[in-house]
């Protein structure tokens, strides 16, 4: 994970030297991304023995150019978040995953400094609604294993997306961009709304579009 950061942050430095940019023309793209989740929970009333789990996340977007330096990006993503327990309780092992499966769909304002080269960073942020798929306990102890349905968390997120990157053409009519992104949910995880603990995840995606 941390070649791949090292990667795109020497990117956003090399843009300068790139060759001259065509500007953005408006109109509507399409296109689809993916990339890896890591995800992990947040707030106060979470156990300190929680740790990051890997995922993923993949899906399609609609994205509108408004101009040079303005698009609005709509996206809809099977993403994969949690967290996972490695403990030791009486001399004994406890590996636990928390899987949360989500439909998420975030509403995206893009931001694209104008720069003289074809390869151009990003800016964004926007919120996010997220929908339950299926909701796992998965754990093993000495001998000892199950796999049961989390029946106490809200099957509804929300919160904000917000990160960066590079964004660069690869053909008439075809961008590709690569970016770093943190979600964070505004929902508690509980039903139980006073107890503080909600959805974080730090993702790494690239992106393919076809438009203007």
């Amino acid at each position: 994970m941390k070649k791949l950061v090292i990667a795109l942050a020497i990117s956003l430095c090399l843009v300068g030297l790139a060759p001259a940019q065509t500007p953005l023309q408006p109109g509507f793209s399409f296109g689809f991304k993916g990339g890896l989740n890591i995800a992990d929970f947040s707030g106060k009333d979470v156990d300190t023995a929680f740790r990051t789990k890997a995922g993923f996340a993949l899906g399609g977007l609609v994205s509108y150019q408004i101009n040079n330096a303005l698009a609005v990006q709509a996206e809809a993503l099977f993403t994969q978040k949690g967290s996972r327990i490695f403990v030791k309780v009486q001399g004994t092992t406890l590996n636990e995953w928390v899987k949360l499966s989500y439909i998420e769909v975030p509403l995206l304002l893009k931001f694209f400094p104008p720069m003289e080269s074809a390869v151009r960073p990003i800016l964004f942020a926007g919120p996010f609604l997220a929908f339950k798929l299926s909701f796992k306990d998965k754990w093993e102890y000495g001998s000892q294993s199950g796999n049961e349905d989390i029946t106490t968390y809200r099957e509804m997120d929300a919160g904000f997306a917000a990160g960066g990157g590079v964004d660069f053409p690869v053909g008439k009519g075809t961008r590709m961009s690569a970016e770093v992104r943190f979600t964070r949910g505004l929902s508690t995880l509980s039903k139980d709304s006073a107890e503080k603990g909600y959805n974080a995840v730090f993702a790494i995606l690239v992106q393919v579009a076809f438009g203007k």
